[in-house]
């Protein structure tokens, strides 16, 4: 996506926000960038001298290697990029990117009720969804037990409690009926069947390999 794409949204967010202000000719537009790319930070700065562009060339660097993004200082660099984004005041992104769909979540946490509608802009895919296409699975287990009323009926589940559902969490493009899952309890069908979410919680898979530690933004 060119620069020129993203400075746009830019320049027009800040006349907006000084809309009945009259700018100085020497004030400084403050702009965060996170980037997997150093050199977008020297194009920035050389072609766009009007803005005052911060971002971190070390973060940058880690993640822009392979291997250096999943060592234990990589997913670091990425997670300060989507908080710093998320505290912004506006945003120009990608939605195909999974740290615009991270930064737009984590803002809509943070402020669920939004103080300006035009805080955040994505250059591609409007309508892109959060697992759109997605061939991720999620686990969720059973809390409360549900019984068919009839053994006829192929089209709904049946579990215990406590039995693992397998669903996928899709809304376009998907392989299954996003309202069906699949009960990983052994010696039953695995047909994938319409479940209600309702009797079942969400399980989380969390680790403890990367442990992220505060810190203090200085821009180089």
């Amino acid at each position: 996506m060119p620069l020129e794409h993203y400075v746009n949204h830019l320049e027009e967010h800040f006349n907006i926000s000084r809309h009945g202000i009259q700018s100085q000719s020497n004030d400084k537009k403050s702009v965060f960038v996170a980037t997997d790319d150093p050199n977008v930070l020297i194009d920035l700065r050389q072609n766009f001298s009007s803005f005052t562009w911060m971002g971190h060339r070390n973060w940058a660097t880690t993640v822009m290697n392979p291997k250096a993004r999943w060592s234990k200082n990589g997913p670091g660099a990425i997670i300060k990029d989507i908080f710093l984004l998320a505290m912004s005041n506006f945003v120009v992104c990608t939605f195909s990117s999974n740290v615009c769909r991270v930064t737009y979540a984590l803002r809509l946490a943070l402020m669920p009720v939004p103080m300006d509608l035009y805080n955040l802009v994505t250059l591609d895919s409007k309508n892109f969804g959060f697992q759109y296409g997605s061939v991720d699975f999620y686990c969720y287990r059973a809390v409360k037990g549900r019984t068919l009323l009839s053994r006829l009926d192929n089209e709904h589940m049946d579990f215990k409690r406590g039995d693992l559902i397998r669903a996928q969490e899709c809304l376009e493009r998907c392989r299954h009926d996003p309202r069906t899952g699949q009960n990983r309890r052994p010696r039953i069908s695995k047909k994938w069947a319409i479940f209600p979410k309702s009797k079942t919680q969400r399980i989380f898979r969390t680790t403890n390999q990367y442990q992220f530690t505060p810190f203090h933004f200085i821009p180089n």
